[in-house]
């Protein structure tokens, strides 16, 4: 009778752990935009980011945003050569050089309170080589900005930027740009 309730116990604990398993491991449904409106969206962040250098202090780099790039698969981080099937993401960016006597770690600070602020969440990386502020969206968004001093007078603010996985539309391929 004892062995009887151990099991029925254990099977029971089994259980909710597989259904709690199966639910952790449904993937999310891919937010219902085109990949055009998602670029939009990023290059929108990205001229709104560059906003936040003060002026005058743009000496070169990009006139824009990357008008289009091509897309992804989202399980292409992963090394395997996906089809569309497992959705698509989008890369974007957007550099600008900036003269070095502009303290970009302020202006990313700034960025990043401003951010938090509108429900954002906003990472420092790991201190390494180049530390990037990590800024990722209620949407997700992710928006990765560095810097890099190109010589003693300029300093290059990189602005990188990924959609969130997005169903391929019709026609996809990852030679097309979008």
């Amino acid at each position: 009778m004892m062995i009887q309730k151990i099991l029925v116990s254990f099977a029971s604990v089994a259980g909710l752990v597989a259904c709690a398993t199966a639910e952790r491991a449904a993937e999310p449904t891919p937010p219902t935009i085109t990949l055009e409106e998602a670029r939009e969206f990023q290059n929108g962040v990205l001229l709104d980011l560059a906003e936040y250098l003060p002026d005058g202090s743009v000496v070169g780099g990009f006139e824009a945003p990357i008008p289009k790039m091509h897309g992804m698969t989202c399980d292409w981080a992963r090394g395997s050569l996906a089809s569309p099937a497992s959705g698509v993401f989008l890369p974007g960016g957007y550099d600008l050089k900036v003269s070095s006597d502009v303290d970009l770690d302020k202006v990313r600070e700034e960025i990043r309170l401003a951010y938090v602020n509108q429900g954002w969440e906003a990472l420092w990386e790991e201190p390494g080589e180049y530390q990037d502020l990590n800024l990722a969206s209620p949407d997700g968004y992710e928006f990765f900005l560095g810097v890099r001093v190109v010589d003693s007078e300029t300093s290059e603010f990189v602005m990188s930027s990924f959609s969130p996985c997005l169903k391929a539309p019709e026609g996809f391929t990852l030679f097309d740009e979008y």
